[in-house]
């Protein structure tokens, strides 16, 4: 199972490429792809969109469908993860996951989602799920996300904090990242991936 983060400013194509992963995570699986699409962004509008938890619970596991669904608020979004961790077998793109985490803070069901996709053995079972994040801000990434993360995919990112942690942390080139055009990205295996 994957967990990939997509780090990029406004516009630089990260959620389309997000998508772009996510679908082709749908066709390798068979299993149906939720989007938790924080902003109601346009990037999205092919996935039939859902108005309610119910709605898209229904949608991923009575009907085996992919639907969007934009939470009214964390906790309808943390109760859409343990419904993710319970019934599994979905693909999962957040968009702009900074709504539901920061460096400070995530979620319990998200970080038991995230953590899950690792885990093996007698104790834990790797829950049966891909999961794609997206965000404009690299330092808000929560340390319990990037612990999972496999898979970081950077387009151009200006803020200078979120360039000195990229360097920081991975070793990337700042002035490279500042520069690369639109829809360019670099791609950097994190874990055991």
């Amino acid at each position: 199972m994957t967990v990939a983060a997509y780090v990029g400013c406004p516009r630089s194509g990260k959620s389309t490429l997000a998508l772009s992963h996510a679908g082709e995570d749908v066709r390798r699986t068979g299993w149906p792809l939720l989007v938790v699409n924080w902003q109601g962004v346009a990037t999205f509008s092919r996935v039939r969109s859902v108005d309610t938890l119910a709605g898209a619970v229904d949608s991923l596991w009575s009907l085996g469908s992919s639907c969007q669904w934009r939470p009214p608020s964390l906790d309808e979004f943390a109760r859409l993860m343990d419904a993710v961790i319970e019934g599994g077998k979905v693909n999962v793109l957040i968009d702009e996951a900074r709504w539901c985490l920061s460096a400070a803070s995530i979620s319990r069901p998200l970080s038991l989602l995230l953590r899950s996709t690792q885990h093996t053995g007698d104790v834990a079972r790797a829950l049966p799920l891909n999961v794609r994040l997206t965000t404009q801000a690299f330092r808000d990434l929560h340390s319990d996300a990037l612990a999972c993360v496999e898979e970081l995919i950077v387009f151009r990112c200006t803020a200078p904090r979120d360039l000195e942690r990229l360097r920081g942390e991975y070793g990337m080139d700042s002035q490279a990242v500042r520069s690369l055009p639109r829809f360019e990205f670099i791609r950097q295996l994190a874990g055991f991936a």
